[in-house]
């Protein structure tokens, strides 16, 4: 089906983009726990909103409600982008990834409460496979004792929860409106956001002068370069939310993501370790390789 496919290209995307966002915060950005260099990339969006115009064939105009929505859509991610920062910069990409199938049960709910959007009973057991997968690889194993990182759970349950919410808006405006207009005046407002923050928050202004006034190209270029990815799996994910209830295109897609992570840290971590602050203990490359393998038996079986 072209839902399915449309639902594993974006993981693969965001998958680079997490790394990039670790070696950024970690060489430039920590002092703050990465909210700057989130707000700063976001706003590397701006950018885009020419050729969305210019490929949109429709009006780009908008109710005055839904650019309300919009504009509480823009809020909310930038609020999720800030809490996902601040758990990426204490703790490694392929522990924070798998921990966004927290959203399909967000997903789940909103959709059926708020679109009527029903799943078939297989595709509920393979989603239920796949949290318990991401509930696994969130576990800290030491000491012969099971612990939840709690450090990384409360930002990351946010972060999701307000994620959730955020595609559930835009899919309930991109049903009602043109496909481009609603991502025209999302990356505007989003964009308008998250510069808005830079300039009023002291801290996240300070932090980003310090780095552009020594690495301003390194950075800037880096930033853009991650925004396109970003991009292109963003509006790739929103095709395939029209095509098939949002929360099996969240299972779907955040399934494949924290396989992609692993493969990718474990390749800078054998290869570009300077690159890379993946570290794997022998335990937790077994834990996190079950939990990986947990979570794509539940996206074969979501596929039944």
């Amino acid at each position: 089906m072209t839902w399915i496919i449309f639902s594993i290209l974006p993981p693969f995307l965001w998958a680079v983009t997490n790394y990039v966002d670790k070696y950024l915060i970690e060489k430039y950005f920590k002092k703050s726990q990465g909210a700057p260099l989130m707000l700063l990339i976001v706003s590397c969006g701006l950018v885009f909103l020419p050729f969305i115009y210019f490929f949109s064939h429709e009006s780009l105009s908008l109710s005055s409600t839904s650019l309300l929505i919009v504009l509480a859509s823009s809020l909310l991610s930038a609020v999720s982008w800030i809490l996902y920062a601040r758990a990426l910069s204490n703790n490694n990409v392929s522990v924070i990834i798998p921990l966004f199938q927290l959203m399909p049960i967000f997903n789940y709910f909103l959709g059926l409460i708020f679109l009527g959007e029903h799943l078939g009973l297989m595709q509920m057991i393979a989603s239920v496979i796949i949290i318990l997968g991401s509930v696994l690889i969130s576990l800290e194993l030491s000491d012969q004792k099971i612990k939840f990182k709690k450090g990384v759970i409360l930002p990351m349950l946010l972060t999701t929860l307000f994620s959730s919410i955020n595609v559930l808006l835009i899919k309930y405006l991109m049903l009602e409106n043109n496909f481009w207009s609603i991502n025209f005046w999302n990356y505007l407002f989003f964009g308008l956001v998250s510069i808005t923050l830079l300039i009023v928050v002291k801290k996240w202004r300070e932090e980003v002068r310090v780095a552009f006034k020594t690495n301003f190209a390194k950075i800037s270029g880096t930033c853009f370069i991650n925004e396109i990815l970003d991009f292109g799996a963003t509006m790739i994910y929103r095709y395939a939310m029209l095509l098939a209830p949002i929360a099996l295109v969240s299972v779907l897609s955040n399934g494949f993501q924290p396989v992609f992570a692993l493969i990718i840290g474990l390749i800078l971590h054998l290869i570009l370790p300077r690159f890379s602050h993946e570290k794997f203990t022998r335990i937790e490359l077994i834990q996190r390789t079950i939990a990986v393998i947990i979570i794509f038996i539940g996206t074969f079986l979501i596929n039944k």
